[in-house]
């Protein structure tokens, strides 16, 4: 073909001319921009204090946030520029990598904070890799089937196992809630795929039964659930975490403290860039700036199954739709 005998800068520039033409959302754009400019103002005042103490630079985790907002920024433009339909291809060998990625933190992992989900020292978490993998190569199994997914044998049993297998790995190094967000993903991307509505019905019993059991297993869990369902249970140990987030969001009331003027992330609320970092949001911006931030991604959502059912062939749909359920 035409195409195919054009140098490779002149193809490439031909696709970014295609992408600006026609698939640039505009609207989902400045959805990613204004919670990357929220996030990093947040990461900046929950940080300031922590950073100056324990690296004499108020700027060090603001920085380093930047840096990967750069190179973030800089991946989205190149995978923007790839043809969605190359990752069909090439499914089943990321889903493998990923599987071998998890199987090596289970050997040579590093342990932080009881759990071992890392390799490189801290660099990768192979478990958020999984998160990406599990979408492209389901999009890719369900499209493949296409109605025969409706039947036990070709639907329900293989993805059971594959379901089981990576949620499984996860497990293994003690994350549950990556493992449940894989899972959820997984199952609504089975719905969407046109699955056995009884099929579905029996994926939830057996997943809320696992869940159950993996919480009753594990005494840690069970206190987080408590803590949940009751902060006041034990509010010097296994609820301090939540007492001190609602304290936050209680003081900040409907418009806020004003940014920078939270004084629950000065060694109270624990984990205040990372866990907890809606607590102080809630303290400086108030309900209103909860809202808004709850709100963008809602926007991003909508925006994101809009892109999916306008997609041109059942692959596209399945996977922005996933996509977006593991974001949203």
């Amino acid at each position: 073909s035409r195409s195919a005998q054009k140098p490779a800068a002149t193809r490439v520039t031909d696709r970014a001319r295609e992408w600006m033409r026609v698939r640039m959302d505009y609207v989902l754009i400045l959805v990613v921009a204004a919670l990357l400019i929220l996030g990093l103002m947040m990461v900046y005042s929950s940080t300031f204090d922590m950073a100056y103490v324990y690296y004499d630079n108020p700027n060090h985790f603001f920085t380093r946030q930047l840096i990967w907002t750069v190179l973030g920024l800089g991946g989205m433009v190149a995978l923007a520029l790839i043809d969605y339909r190359l990752w069909q291809r090439y499914a089943v060998l990321l889903l493998a990598g990923t599987l071998l990625l998890l199987a090596i933190v289970l050997v040579a992992g590093s342990t932080r904070f009881g759990a071992r989900r890392w390799i490189s020292n801290g660099s990768i978490q192979p478990s958020e890799l999984a998160k990406i993998a599990v979408v492209i190569y389901i999009a890719a199994w369900v499209t493949s089937k296409g109605k025969k997914i409706r039947q036990i044998s070709y639907g329900l049993i293989p993805f059971a196992i594959l379901i089981g297998l990576v949620t499984g790995l996860i497990l293994m190094q003690r994350d549950l809630s990556t493992a449940l967000l894989l899972a959820i993903t997984a199952w609504l991307m089975f719905f969407i795929a046109g699955a056995d509505l009884v099929q579905l019905f029996a994926i939830i019993v057996f997943g809320l039964a696992a869940f159950a059991l993996l919480i009753a297993r594990e005494p840690y869990r069970m206190d987080r659930v408590l803590s949940f369902l009751d902060p006041s249970v034990d509010p010097s140990g296994s609820s301090f975490q939540v007492q001190q987030a609602l304290a936050a969001l209680a003081s900040g009331g409907v418009l806020g403290k004003g940014l920078g003027a939270s004084s629950q992330k000065f060694g109270y609320v624990p984990a205040v860039h990372t866990d907890t970092i809606m607590a102080i949001l809630g303290e400086e911006l108030g309900l209103i700036g909860c809202l808004v931030l709850v709100g963008l991604f809602v926007l991003f959502a909508y925006r994101g199954f809009k892109i999916a059912l306008e997609a041109s062939d059942g692959f596209g749909t399945i996977l922005a739709s996933g996509l977006t359920c593991a974001l949203a």
